[in-house]
C-alpha cells in the first residue's frame, strides 16, 4: 500500500494508480514512486525482515533473547520502534518508500521525516541509541546492519527491562512501581 499523504490518497494496486493518473489527482512521476512502494510492500514487511534478519545472532526476548518488535519505549508518547533491544535502549529503524515517499512529483514527506527526527530526539533524551536502515540494506547489505549493532552495544550498558506484549502485539516496559512508603 502506498499513502499520498498531502492528499489522503490511498494506493494499493497499479489499477488505482491509474485511475488518480487518470483524474489528475496525481502526476506521472508519482506514479513511479507509487508502483515502487506498492512492490516494496508486497509480501513481508521490511520490519520483519530486519527481525528475522537478527533473531539468529540476539534471539527472541520472549524467548530469553533480547529483540522485540513493535515497541513502544515510552508510555506518554505514540511512536514505536520497528525493532529494539530494551535491555541496551537500542532501537532499529526501518526507513523507506512508505514513510519517506517523495509526493507531488518531488517533493519529500517532510512531516514523516520530521517525526522520524522527533522520535530520534526524544529517544537520543531518553538514554536510546537508533540506527537506522533501508529494505534494500536488509536484503543487500546485511553486513553494515550487524556491524553497527555490535559496535553500539560495546558501548551500551544492559539493564534488564521487563517487557510485555499487548492484545495488539505492540510490546512496551512494565511501569515500575516506586517503593515509597508513609
Amino acid at each position: 500500500m502506498y499513502i499520498m499523504s498531502s492528499m489522503s490518497l490511498r494506493i494499493t494496486d497499479k489499477k488505482t494508480i491509474e485511475h488518480y493518473l487518470n483524474k489528475g489527482l496525481i502526476g506521472k512521476k508519482d506514479t513511479v514512486t507509487a508502483v515502487k512502494a506498492i512492490k516494496q510492500s508486497k509480501g513481508e514487511s521490511s520490519e520483519s525482515l530486519l527481525f528475522k534478519l537478527l533473531l539468529e545472532q540476539y534471539g527472541d526476548y520472549f524467548l530469553g533473547g533480547e529483540l522485540v518488535k513493535e515497541y513502544r519505549p515510552i508510555d506518554k508518547r505514540r511512536f514505536r520502534l520497528d525493532v529494539a533491544m530494551p535491555n541496551y535502549k537500542l532501537g532499529l529503524e526501518v526507513d523507506g518508500l512508505k514513510g519517506h515517499a517523495f509526493i507531488n512529483g518531488n517533493s519529500p514527506n517532510v512531516d514523516g521525516f520530521k517525526r522520524d527526527r522527533e522520535k530520534d530526539m526524544v529517544l537520543t533524551a531518553e538514554g536510546w541509541h537508533i540506527i537506522r536502515c533501508m529494505r534494500s540494506q536488509i536484503q543487500n547489505e546485511k553486513h553494515l546492519i550487524t556491524e553497527a549493532i555490535t559496535t553500539a552495544l560495546q558501548s551500551r550498558t544492559y539493564k534488564p527491562v521487563k517487557v510485555v506484549m499487548n492484545d495488539k502485539n505492540i510490546c512496551h516496559p512494565v511501569k515500575e512501581e516506586s517503593n515509597d512508603s508513609v
